[in-house]
């Protein structure tokens, strides 16, 4: 798995150079969503850097291999979608503020993805006993404050927080937007590996079916979807560099990544 391993440290090296560029900026809800997605690319890099130097001698590792992998093509159809909208955007030609607007309505959606469910689960702790009332309304009262830019008007007296933005879209959502772009459609056979890996995410009888799978093509699969990981790199510093004040460094960074990518796709 040499390919994966020079990906792997590609990242390693690369995005802290990007999260620390930007660590005492102030930034917008793109370059927020951008960001959060590189920071997790990186901490992915980490742990499977780890897992692929000791698969062949321990090939039950492939598990939790497996459950990092899932979580991440999920971050890439999250941003080929924002990737998408941003295609669709232009080719409409649209304002400058109209484009922005909708950019930014997407990556709030998405940053606010869970909000609800967080305080369902804190009344339901309070339901259950394991909260005090005077303990869920200063979790909400705070949930309200840290989290005011996502959330309908929150009074501070203890009322359930409600997110401006709703449930965010469902994996399948999220790959039928892709697959239904004819220039993009191509990409979306990765939804194929996020079905395999959602077995070893969810225990029931699909989870079985992944130990009769051999070890060599397990690693077949893995190799497979970090090569993809490098496509998302590209798309997140191309974003970053729409969407940031221009400058030699982003400039640069998006470069380097696009040469890599030019070379792991053999141009």
């Amino acid at each position: 798995m040499n390919d994966s391993q020079k990906h792997l440290d590609f990242f390693i090296q690369l995005i802290p150079k990007m999260l620390l560029h930007f660590q005492e900026r102030e930034i917008n809800s793109i370059q927020k969503f951008s960001l959060g997605l590189l920071d997790r690319l990186l901490k992915v890099s980490l742990s499977l850097k780890v897992i692929i130097q000791k698969i062949d001698t321990t090939p039950e590792l492939e598990f939790s291999a497996g459950i990092i992998v899932r979580a991440m093509i999920l971050d890439m159809l999250i941003g080929l979608n924002f990737y998408k909208l941003l295609k669709d955007c232009l080719s409409k030609n649209l304002t400058n503020d109209a484009i922005k607007y909708l950019l930014q309505e997407f990556c709030n959606r998405a940053l606010a993805d869970g909000l609800d469910s967080t305080a369902k689960s804190l009344k339901l702790a309070k339901d259950l006993g394991y909260i005090s009332s005077s303990q869920l309304e200063e979790a909400f009262n705070n949930f309200g404050h840290n989290q005011k830019k996502f959330l309908n008007t929150h009074l501070g007296k203890g009322e359930m927080p409600e997110s401006k933005y709703g449930k965010g879209d469902s994996p399948s959502v999220l790959f039928k937007n892709i697959a239904c772009d004819s220039a993009m459609k191509n990409i979306a056979g990765m939804y194929d590996l996020y079905l395999f890996y959602s077995k070893y995410d969810h225990f029931g009888i699909l989870y079985f079916e992944t130990l009769d799978i051999s070890h060599n093509e397990n690693k077949e699969r893995l190799t497979k979807a970090i090569r993809l990981f490098v496509n998302h790199c590209a798309n997140l510093y191309d974003i970053i560099e729409r969407v940031s004040e221009k400058g030699e460094f982003i400039t640069s960074q998006l470069k380097t990544v696009e040469v890599y990518l030019d070379q792991k796709n053999g141009v």
